[in-house]
């Protein structure tokens, strides 16, 4: 009687694995159907262009701001270039990896560390809070966060076999505290609330879990002190609105847009009630001191330093740590109050209407795409070719953001007629009035490269005609 007790929980573990494994599967399945039918609205867009010019022409990872963890998207475009691979393709692998490596970490917690609430945590994370992040693909906190989240099963896998392989997997624990703290600077958040909530529920050793917290807080220390950049100290530049604009916290723009967000992030600040409902209710007062203190602490933070708002994409990402703060809590707590029988359908229908409000989210981002793609077309004909735009020709409400202009135009010119469109859209075109002469370079908002220096398959440069001033000199 006593084994029959004791087997029973261990073989709901192995059925909630293999369900979660299944569910999760055909979920990731979906979105990279997505990633791949929208790869143009995900990689010929902002960041992703720059960074794909950089990793083409170079020949290198483009790392910045120290943030070496975005190699784990990075290797597979610079490899495809490598080898020679179309400029669809490596875009279409690009948009692709970053759908991969999340259930990379998803079918990791379930296969190798045997783990289906961090494999669950995974999948929310991918899901619950993302909207308009999924044609922003760049950031490296989304994929810092995916990481976190690999961390803290692996460390729960070492927790419960504290004699497998120590001369391997204790040098590799240290690694990846390294590599969590080059991913992103906000990750400090979630890496604390993490370590804390499971100091609280008991499910790691505590000397494990402060150990990897005090090595995590040494690293950022050191990092913060040796490593900083100016783009992260421009970021930290925002604190600074906590004095200004004491004590009117609550009346800023960035407020007023969150309030606007909520149709995307409804179920997010729902999760969030019911948690603290259910640690009131249990008198679990501690986890109910430590969900509400990160969650409304961080999105006090992130709204106030960003006082004047920004585009929802950018504060999406910012946000996201909040969604770790709730599945946490959802997945060590919240999952065990639903009837087993629930629970699958539950996650159904969750994944149902998020990754339905996914897909649907693209319209923006095709609009602006499209927007561009006219362009080409309207202009490909008129000589010369090769074009300075004023910002002002531009509907700002599509295009939302133009400094990327000259990647963007290579990459949609490039794969659809063959040869490469060199356009830029700038604020004061006359300060390029020397492009007029006639160039053989490829100009971009930081850097002028001579068609010599650009890989000729992927640059298909071929117009040493003046630079076109689009409303000054036509």
């Amino acid at each position: 009687m006593g084994k029959e007790t004791e087997s029973k929980p261990i073989q709901e573990e192995q059925y909630m694995r293999k369900r979660i494994f299944l569910l999760g599967t055909a979920a990731y399945a979906v979105l990279l159907s997505l990633a791949l039918y929208f790869f143009l609205e995900r990689t010929a867009f902002l960041d992703i262009a720059f960074h794909l010019f950089y990793i083409i022409k170079d020949g290198d990872f483009a790392i910045q701001n120290n943030r070496y963890g975005a190699f784990v998207t990075q290797i597979w475009p610079l490899l495809a270039s490598k080898i020679g691979l179309p400029l669809k393709s490596i875009m279409q692998l690009y948009s692709g990896s970053f759908v991969l490596f999340f259930y990379f970490v998803f079918a990791s917690c379930l296969l190798v560390f045997k783990s289906y609430r961090f494999a669950l945590a995974m999948l929310l994370l991918s899901t619950l809070m993302v909207t308009d992040t999924f044609y922003w693909i760049q950031s490296e906190f989304g994929q810092g966060l995916a990481s976190l989240i690999f961390f803290f099963a692996f460390l729960k896998y070492r927790s419960d076999h504290p004699d497998r392989a120590p001369w391997l997997l204790n040098p590799l624990m240290y690694l990846m505290i390294l590599t969590l703290v080059f991913f992103h600077p906000l990750n400090l958040f979630p890496f604390v609330f993490a370590s804390v909530f499971l100091l609280l529920h008991k499910e790691l050793k505590p000397r494990l879990l402060t150990e990897s917290l005090l090595t995590y807080l040494a690293i950022f220390a050191t990092k913060s002190i040796f490593f900083r950049t100016t783009y992260d100290s421009g970021s930290m530049g925002g604190l600074r609105n906590f004095l200004d604009l004491f004590p009117n916290y609550f009346t800023i723009q960035s407020n007023k847009d969150l309030f606007y967000y909520l149709q995307d992030y409804y179920l997010l600040f729902l999760f969030f009630a019911a948690m603290l409902i259910y640690y009131f209710v249990s008198r679990k007062f501690l986890k109910l001191f430590l969900l509400a203190s990160f969650f409304c602490g961080y999105l006090l933070l992130v709204n106030v330093s960003y006082a004047q708002g920004a585009e929802q994409f950018y504060m999406e990402n910012l946000y996201m740590p909040l969604s770790v703060f709730v599945i946490f809590a959802l997945v060590f707590d919240g999952i065990d109050r639903i009837p087993r029988s629930w629970i699958l359908p539950a996650l159904l229908l969750f994944l149902t209407i998020r990754i339905g409000s996914i897909a649907v989210s693209h319209k923006p981002y095709t609009e602006r795409l499209t927007y561009l793609q006219n362009y080409l077309e309207s202009t490909n004909a008129l000589k010369p070719a090769k074009r300075v735009i004023s910002s002002s020709q531009l509907d700002k409400d599509i295009m939302l953001m133009h400094w990327a202009t000259p990647y963007e135009f290579w990459l949609l010119s490039t794969i659809q007629t063959g040869q490469t469109r060199s356009i830029i859209a700038l604020d004061d075109p006359a300060s390029l009035h020397w492009a007029k002469e006639g160039t053989s370079n490829f100009i971009t908002q930081w850097g002028v490269f001579p068609y010599e220096e650009l890989p000729g398959k992927y640059f298909p440069l071929q117009d040493y005609s003046p630079y076109h001033f689009e409303g000054i000199d036509q």
